[in-house]
């Protein structure tokens, strides 16, 4: 709900993300935290343009890893699957604003290699663990007019598969 809720705002309003902080038990960012983590891999996108018509995974892992097995689970084997994610990812990962900024340039990013390298992408399945925070400045990163559809996907540890369609946006 919250990438859908960055999506309607879109990246027009400005908007201001806050992390609770778990431990200073505030919605207040801590000045005094020098080291934020602004560092993000990205893999999986093709070196070459593909101009066949497919749908591509897009894995974003902030809090926790993503199980490639558990997103193959729900969309099948697709021929490109890209993973953004940090090096150790937590649910204390988010401290920072300078986060949220580095987390929307490189999805950005990502999403303008897709519209450029698969010109013909028919649809993009989103998974997404981590802070509403970036969920939010996600959602505001799409855009409809440029973007395929993007369907959004729900996690539930009790079910098989743990993953389950919930949204299209676009």
């Amino acid at each position: 709900m919250a990438i859908q809720l960055g999506y309607l705002l879109s990246d027009r309003v400005e908007v201001m993300p806050f992390q609770f902080d778990r431990d200073r038990k505030t919605w207040r960012w801590d000045g005094e935290k020098k080291k934020c983590d602004t560092k993000f891999s990205v893999r999986g996108l093709p070196r070459i343009p593909n101009p066949s018509l497919v749908e591509v995974a897009i894995r974003i892992s902030l809090s926790d890893r993503i199980c490639p097995k558990e997103t193959d689970a729900v969309t099948g084997r697709l021929v490109m699957t890209v993973d953004i994610e940090v090096d150790n990812p937590d649910v204390m990962w988010l401290v920072h604003p300078k986060q949220l900024s580095e987390f929307m340039r490189i999805f950005r990013n990502v999403l303008r290699d897709i519209r450029r390298l698969i010109p013909n992408c028919a649809r993009i399945h989103l998974f997404y663990d981590g802070p509403t925070g970036c969920a939010i400045v996600a959602g505001q990163a799409i855009n409809p007019r440029m973007n395929p559809a993007i369907q959004l996907y729900e996690y539930n540890r009790r079910k098989t598969p743990r993953y389950k369609a919930v949204l299209t946006l676009g």
